[in-house]
């Protein structure tokens, strides 16, 4: 069982977001539980819109290994760092609404468990009637960088939110930088994740998500799709 411990600080919209939650991820079966609370958050900023990255940056950690494909775990138990730079624009006219970061500086992994340290930044300015019931979750391929003076994976993915009669969509740009070196070599990976449940609270500013994460190995001549 994988144990994941977030702190969260930055601001969004110069409004602070200070917070702490807790992720656990069985990687046998790739079953995870995640929950947030906030003491403060921006008051225009819908969890949703980052498409849970609160707690997906750490998607890969405990995830279900299909295939042999690598997770975090398999990968190093060394410190290392994950990104994720959120921009939002409306489906059709393509409006920009916001871009703003989440990220992570994950601790070195002792008896099971890490320690997150996250820093949100930026700005968002769309709508916050979002349907959460529309979001099911997301693949994300990553890809080594070899142009990067560290191991690096990259990858990008884009999910459609919808709102009232319309849809937004939120690109997400992630990165893993293995600071500290690693123990595996690095691999064109799919991240699935599948959400089952989301429950955002506006009143308690908490938020709980349960879903499955699974790696899965990229066919072969997969390549990094910038646009949708």
């Amino acid at each position: 069982m994988a144990n994941i411990k977030f702190s969260y600080s930055g601001s969004i919209n110069n409004e602070r977001v200070v917070g702490n939650g807790e992720l656990c991820a069985d990687e046998s079966t790739g079953e995870f539980h995640a929950k947030c609370m906030f003491d403060t958050i921006a008051s225009g900023f819908h969890p949703l819109i980052s498409g849970v990255s609160w707690v997906s940056i750490s998607c890969s950690n405990g995830a279900k290994r299909i295939s042999g494909a690598a997770n975090i775990h398999s990968l190093t138990e060394l410190p290392y760092r994950s990104i994720r730079t959120v921009s939002v624009v409306e489906e059709h006219s393509n409006t920009p609404y916001g871009i703003f970061r989440i990220d992570g500086q994950f601790s070195a992994l002792k008896n099971g468990a890490l320690d997150a340290k996250v820093v949100l930044s930026g700005a968002y300015h769309g709508p916050i009637d979002l349907d959460v019931s529309c979001f099911s979750g997301y693949d994300l391929a990553v890809f080594p960088m070899e142009w990067a003076d560290r191991p690096a994976l990259f990858g990008v993915t884009h999910i459609p939110i919808s709102y009232g009669d319309s849809r937004v969509v939120a690109k997400h740009e992630h990165l893993y930088l293995f600071d500290r070196g690693m123990d595996g070599e690095l691999s064109p990976n799919d991240m699935k994740v599948k959400v089952n449940l989301l429950v955002w609270k506006k009143d308690e500013r908490s938020l709980k998500v349960q879903g499955t994460a699974e790696m899965h190995p990229c066919e072969d001549g997969a390549k990094l799709v910038w646009y949708p």
